[in-house]
C-alpha cells in the first residue's frame, strides 16, 4: 500500500521547540505507512534541517497578517502533491491548515505549543474557535490545553493533549564526551558549570538568570554560566553581564547544533523562562542526568517534580533562582539523585515513541483507518 503523504508546515524558520517536534515526526513516522513533506513561509534553518533529511519542502511566502494568495496557493500545493493530511503547528498555520483542509477536504491536525498572543485579540480568538470545530486541536501540555480554553472559549473537551517526547537513547549519561566537550570549552574537569539552552528572546527570561549568577560567584567564585542559543537580546545580555561584573563567569555559546553533547558537560541545567508550552530543552536535560532548576511556568511543572528531579521557583526571581542553583552545587549527591530521577521521569513519561505513536493514532483516526 502506497504511503499516506503528511503534510507538515510551519510559520517559523528558526530552531526551537516546535521545530524539534516538527523534525521528530519527520525523522520517526512510521515510513511504510507515512510519508513527509513541509511547507514553511520562510527560508532558513529549519528548510536546511528538512532537506537534510531527505524530507520535500517548498516555500509559500506570507506578505500580510492574512495573506488570501497564500491560502489559494497553499490549497494549490495540498492537491497536487497529493497529500493525505495536514498537520499544522502554531496559529498562523494552525488556522491556514484549517482554511485549506474546509478548501480541499484534507484532514488537518493543528498542534498549539505555547500561548504566545494568539489569544489577545477577538478575530484571533474566533479563528481558534474555527480551528477547534473543524480540526483535531492539540496541545502539548495540560497547562496549554486549560489556557486555550479559558482564554479563547473552547471546550478542553474538544482539545487533544500530547506531551512532546523525545529518544532517551541519544541523551544517555556519558562520562567520555562531559570531559571531551568540557576540554573543547577551555573548561577542567572540577569547574562548576550552569547551563541554559534557548533563543535570546525576553520570554526566555536568561537576565534573570546573569543577575542570579552575581550571588552565585560569591559563594562559588570559579562558577561559570554556559548560554547557548541565539537571538535578539544578545547584545543586551552581554551589557548587563559586565554591569554586573560577572562577564568573567558568564560565556555566550550563540546556536549550537549539538545541545545533546553540549547538556553533557553541564552540573546544573537551568530554564529561567517567563512562559512555557512544554520545554524541550528540560527534557533533553534530565535524560542526560542533569538536575533541573526552573520557573514554574506554563507546563514546566508537568515535566520537573520538585524536590525531586530539580526546584521549581517563581518567574523573575533572581534571589530564589541562585539559592536552588546554589543548593545543587553544593549538594553533590542530591544533584546526582535528582538526574537518576529525571532520567526514569523521561522514560516513562516523556518518550519519543509514546509521542510518535500517538500523532500515528490520531492521523489513522482522521483517515478513518
Amino acid at each position: 500500500m502506497k504511503p499516506l503523504t503528511v503534510l507538515h508546515t510551519i510559520e517559523t524558520s528558526g530552531p526551537g521547540g516546535a521545530e524539534k517536534l516538527m523534525l521528530s515526526l519527520v525523522d520517526q513516522l512510521d515510513r511504510s505507512e507515512f510519508q513527509s513533506k513541509a511547507c514553511l513561509i520562510k527560508d532558513g534553518w529549519l528548510r536546511e534541517q528538512l532537506e537534510a533529511r531527505g524530507c520535500e519542502t517548498f516555500i509559500v511566502p506570507s506578505r500580510y497578517t492574512f495573506d488570501l494568495a497564500l491560502l489559494l496557493r497553499f490549497r494549490q500545493e495540498i492537491l497536487e502533491r497529493g497529500v493525505d493530511i495536514i498537520h499544522a503547528h502554531e496559529f498562523a498555520m494552525n488556522t491556514y491548515g484549517s482554511l485549506a483542509s474546509v478548501l480541499t477536504g484534507v484532514p488537518c491536525v493543528a498542534t498549539q505549543h505555547g500561548k504566545n498572543y494568539f489569544w489577545k485579540k477577538w478575530r484571533r480568538r474566533m479563528a481558534y474557535k474555527f480551528v477547534a470545530r473543524q480540526n483535531a486541536l492539540v496541545a502539548v501540555s495540560d497547562n496549554v490545553r486549560s489556557f486555550v480554553s479559558g482564554n479563547v472559549g473552547i471546550s478542553p473537551d474538544r482539545i487533544r493533549m500530547i506531551y512532546n517526547g523525545i529518544d532517551p537513547r541519544a541523551h544517555q549519561p556519558d562520562d567520555a564526551v562531559r570531559l571531551r566537550i568540557r576540554a573543547e570549552l577551555g573548561l577542567s574537569p572540577s569547574t562548576l558549570v550552569i547551563g541554559t539552552v534557548g533563543n535570546l528572546y525576553p520570554i526566555k527570561g536568561q537576565s534573570f538568570l546573569i543577575r542570579a549568577m552575581s550571588t552565585i560567584v560569591r559563594s562559588c567564585p570559579t562558577a561559570v554560566l554556559l548560554v547557548a542559543g541565539r537571538g535578539e537580546l544578545r547584545e543586551a545580555l552581554q551589557d548587563e553581564a559586565d554591569a554586573l561584573d560577572v562577564s568573567a563567569h558568564v560565556r555566550f555559546l550563540g546556536y549550537r547544533d549539538d545541545v545533546p553533547t553540549l547538556l553533557q558537560g553541564f552540573d546544573v541545567f537551568v530554564l529561567p523562562s517567563l512562559s512555557e508550552g512544554l520545554p524541550f530543552s528540560a527534557l533533553e536535560a534530565m535524560a542526560t542526568g542533569k538536575p533541573v532548576v526552573a520557573t514554574r511556568v506554563g507546563g514546566t511543572p508537568e515535566v520537573i517534580v520538585d524536590g525531586t528531579t530539580g526546584y521549581l521557583v517563581p518567574p523573575e526571581d533572581s534571589h530564589e533562582l541562585a539559592e536552588k542553583i546554589l543548593a545543587l552545587l553544593c549538594d553533590t549527591s542530591r544533584a546526582r539523585l535528582f538526574g537518576q530521577e529525571g532520567i526514569r521521569r523521561v522514560e516513562k513519561a516523556f518518550s519519543l515513541c509514546v509521542m510518535v505513536d500517538q500523532y500515528q493514532h490520531l492521523y489513522r483516526t482522521l483517515l478513518g483507518r
